[in-house]
Parts: C-alpha cells; sequence; structure tokens
C-alpha cells in the first residue's frame, strides 16, 4: 500500500488492482448496477426522465447515488471504504474526516465518443471500481501522468481538448486499463479524460468522489441523498462519509466545507498539490511538458478546432 501510495502522488493516478473484494462480491455488484441502471433508463425512455439518470447527452451516461437505489450495493461499497488498505490510503491523501461527495454509476457503450480532457474540483479525489476486464483501456478514463503536479490549470491557458482530438493523440495519454473488481484511485486535478470505445463491447465502472478536509463541495443535483437513505445507513461507515450533516460545515451558498477534525495543521496532499510545483523534472515529467506544451501550440489555432467541432456536430 506504501508503493501504491507513492505512485498515486507521483503519476497522479494508481490501479490498486484487486484489493478486498471476492469474484461473487464484483460480480454482485457488476449485475446489480446494470439491473438498476436498465431500471432507471426505462423509466426516462418511457416517461418523465428519473432523478438519477444521467443522460449520454452529457458525455457519459449513467446513474447517480446509486447505493440509494439498492440496499445491496450499499452494503459492498460499505465494505470498500470501510477497508482497512482504503482507508489508510484515504487518510494519507485526504486527511483524517474526509467526505463522499457523490458515487455514480458509469457506463462506455459500443461506440461511445469518449470525453473531453478536463480537470475538476479542488481536492477532488475519486475512487474507481471496475465492473469488468478491460484489458485494452477502450471507453476508459485517460491520464497525462504527472500533471497534477502543475500549477496552473488547464482553464487559464484555455486548453480544449475534444474526444475526437484526443483519440489522435492517444499515445500521450495513460489509459486506466484492468480487470474487473480492480480498485483504482486518482487526483481530478490531473488531466483526464476518457477514450472512445471502438469495441462493440460495454464497460461499466464506479466511482466514488471524495473531499479532503478543508475541502468545499457543492450538490448541484448530485450529492442530494434522501433522507430516508440517509437513515437506513446510519452509522455504517459509509453512511457517515456521505452524510452531510456529519463532519462538515454548511456554508451560506449552499455548498459544505469538511471540517478539520483530526488536531493537526498538515495540510492533505490532494489540497497541497494546488499549489505545489515540481521540484525536479524526471523523464516521465520532460515528457508531460512537452505534451503540455505541444497541446498550447495546438489550440492557438483553437477556432479552427471550434469549427471541426460543429462540423463534427453536424455530419
Amino acid at each position: 500500500m506504501n508503493q501504491m501510495i507513492k505512485n498515486l502522488k507521483k503519476n497522479g493516478f494508481v490501479n490498486a488492482g484487486r484489493l478486498l473484494l471476492s469474484n461473487t462480491e464484483v460480480n454482485e455488484l457488476a449485475n446489480l448496477s446494470r439491473y438498476v441502471f436498465d431500471s432507471v433508463r426505462d423509466v426516462s425512455c418511457l416517461g418523465p426522465k428519473h432523478p438519477d439518470y444521467i443522460g449520454a447527452i452529457t458525455g457519459v451516461e449513467g446513474v447517480m447515488r446509486l447505493p440509494q437505489l439498492n440496499s445491496r450495493i450499499a452494503e459492498i461499497l460499505d465494505k470498500v471504504v470501510s477497508d482497512d488498505e482504503v482507508q489508510t490510503l484515504l487518510k494519507d491523501v485526504l486527511g483524517y474526516n474526509y467526505k463522499i461527495w457523490q458515487i455514480n454509476y458509469r457506463r462506455s457503450s459500443a461506440g461511445d465518443q469518449g470525453l473531453n480532457l478536463h480537470q475538476d474540483s479542488f481536492g477532488e479525489t475519486s475512487l474507481c471500481i471496475m465492473l469488468g476486464d478491460n484489458p485494452s483501456g477502450n471507453g476508459a478514463t485517460v491520464f497525462l501522468a504527472g500533471s497534477h503536479l502543475v500549477s496552473t490549470r488547464m482553464e487559464k491557458w484555455k486548453i480544449e481538448v475534444p474526444p475526437f482530438l484526443l483519440r489522435y493523440l492517444d499515445p500521450l495519454f495513460i489509459k486506466l486499463k484492468g480487470k474487473a473488481g480492480d480498485i483504482s484511485f486518482f487526483f481530478n486535478r490531473t488531466w483526464h479524460g476518457r477514450s472512445h470505445n471502438s469495441t462493440h463491447l460495454i464497460f461499466d465502472v464506479i466511482l466514488v468522489s471524495f473531499f479532503p478536509c478543508g475541502g468545499t463541495f457543492g450538490y448541484e443535483g448530485y450529492g442530494e441523498w434522501s433522507a430516508e437513505f440517509l437513515k437506513d445507513i446510519g452509522d455504517t461507515r459509509l453512511g457517515i462519509l456521505i452524510n452531510p450533516d456529519i463532519g462538515t460545515d454548511k456554508l451560506e451558498d449552499g455548498r459544505y466545507k469538511v471540517s478539520n477534525l483530526s488536531m493537526t495543521n498538515v495540510i492533505p496532499f490532494a489540497i497541497d498539490i494546488e499549489k505545489r510545483k515540481i521540484p525536479k523534472l524526471q523523464w516521465s515529467q520532460y515528457k508531460m511538458n512537452l505534451t503540455i506544451l505541444l497541446l498550447r501550440f495546438i489550440f492557438l489555432f483553437r477556432p479552427i478546432v471550434r469549427l471541426i467541432r460543429v462540423f463534427k456536430g453536424k455530419s
């Protein structure tokens, strides 16, 4: 686990492999999650949109708030977040009083075009559970290794990498490959997107989004857990991590700030990297910097890229 933590801090992501779930539990989790997804999608197709359905128009199809739709899924996910090794890693990078914002099921269907390269919220860190084998990384999350340590955010440089361009730059990024039941971690500050799915297969994952001590998260429809569900999971580890009334301070704008209850002034790594600069360049970091220079050069021609995107949308 110490090596996993080192790799996560160095690259911005790591596949920790099959940490704790049995084959039976992985199959159960995959089948139940797909059943929930099919049910939610059918409701949304036949009538009013289900509040937990994520439509493909967003760039990725799936289901929000997955565990509150099935109690057995909640039990298995509680086992994951209660595991000693998982907690060791999360406490190391998030501090002791981290919180869960959202738990989503995501699907990459055959022909899925992928998702643009981007960064997410300040301090956000994710745990990913693969629900099927994906040795090639088709439709998988892709990362620019080490980019979580770059002090300048993508938006400041106005770098845009839409899916159609991302596939041509594929060799510059690392795909999150793995087997069913593999558990991965990544900092959402790492430049990441999703590769296109060139197969006729479906690839599913569960994403759990965490925020560290001192981090602030908002709901925007994603984290609005029902009072009934919060009561049902009660004092479980999953319940404590999800419930926004535990270990947070509610802000005037409706968001929540994670309280620092660990009695320490140590800044969590997931927050520290927002201002940290790369201490010494290794070969992988030279490659990263060359990639960034290439992307910045490409997007000097941003108007042309946008015209191509419009053309692609009409074709």
